[in-house]
């Protein structure tokens, strides 16, 4: 499918696809496509699945080569008893829980390695990331 949305009337390749993490679908995070040109995409990582998006919700990425990142979600739920009163009263937030993040190469597209081609025809990009380097 293509889609051209936006005031640039940029032709778009439908992208979808999965990411885990040592073989666990990723709980959640975000997908950024980088292309040689024109405006990146990114998709919500919502239990291994994503969808990108550049312009609209789900519209898709430009057309060409992609370099590939990510970004860790970052969860706020423990936060969320924490009141007013308790900043008042001088109580400590709470601790937030142990966090596991992606490694650290996959965190910018200049050290990631993935790189992608979107085309015309909806595509499907898997990526299957490990935490550590195999050797």
């Amino acid at each position: 499918l293509i889609g051209c949305c936006g005031g640039e009337n940029v032709p778009l390749g439908d992208v979808s696809g999965t990411v885990t993490l040592d073989g666990q679908p990723l709980p959640s995070g975000i997908v950024h496509f980088v292309p040689a040109s024109g405006p990146a995409a990114s998709g919500v990582i919502e239990n291994g699945a994503y969808r990108l998006s550049t312009f609209a919700s789900g519209d898709g990425a430009v057309l060409g080569s992609h370099t590939v990142y990510f970004a860790p979600a970052r969860d706020e739920a423990h936060m969320q008893s924490y009141t007013e009163a308790d900043y008042a009263a001088g109580k400590p937030p709470p601790e937030a829980p142990q966090e596991e993040f992606l490694p650290a190469r996959y965190l910018t597209p200049s050290s990631s390695g993935l790189n992608v081609r979107v085309e015309a025809t909806a595509s499907v990009h898997d990526f299957p990331l490990v935490s550590s380097e195999m050797e």
